[in-house]
Order: structure tokens, then sequence, then C-alpha cells
């Protein structure tokens, strides 16, 4: 028998980021924007005290690979919301 070598970690395994993660992230976060009316910086939105506490950057670069792949992936997969986000304000009579 082997004995365990005190240096050698176990490595912590990860969630696999599946589709229906990457669509649930997509549209949690899109339904922010939209109630922000923009889409932040990656460094804005990272700072931003009001945003969804399980939604930081390090967990949308972990599930989407990069905040760009998130946004073409908003854009792609939830264009109402993208459209919604974009929206520009109607002008007050």
């Amino acid at each position: 028998m082997k004995a365990a070598d005190p240096s050698r970690k176990k490595k912590r395994k990860k969630m696999a980021a599946t589709r229906s993660r990457k669509l649930r992230l997509i549209g949690e976060i899109g339904m922010f924007f939209a109630e922000l009316g923009y889409v932040p910086g990656r460094k804005e939105y990272q700072f931003m005290r009001n945003r969804p506490k399980f939604l930081n950057v390090k967990e949308v670069d972990r599930i989407c690979s990069s905040w760009p792949k998130m946004l073409a992936m908003l854009e792609k997969e939830q264009p109402e919301i993208w459209e919604l986000i974009h929206k520009a304000p109607e002008p007050k009579e």
C-alpha cells in the first residue's frame, strides 16, 4: 500500500457549465440589465452593490468563459431581452 502524500491535494471538481445553466444565467443577468436600462462594463458590474449576489463576475466567467461571450449569448439567445435593454427611452411630452 502506498502512504498518502500530504503534499498532494485533491482537486475540487466543479459543476459542468451545461447549456441549461448558461441559459439560466443569461436570463437572470439579462433581466437585471433590463432593469438598469443599459449593459454595464465588466468592472462597473463587479463593483455594483445592487447586483444579484450569486451572479458575480467570477461566476459569469466560470460559466460563460468571458464577459464578451456572455453578452454575445445574451444577444443571440434572448433577443427580446436584448431589445428591451437597448430600447431608447420614450420622450415625455
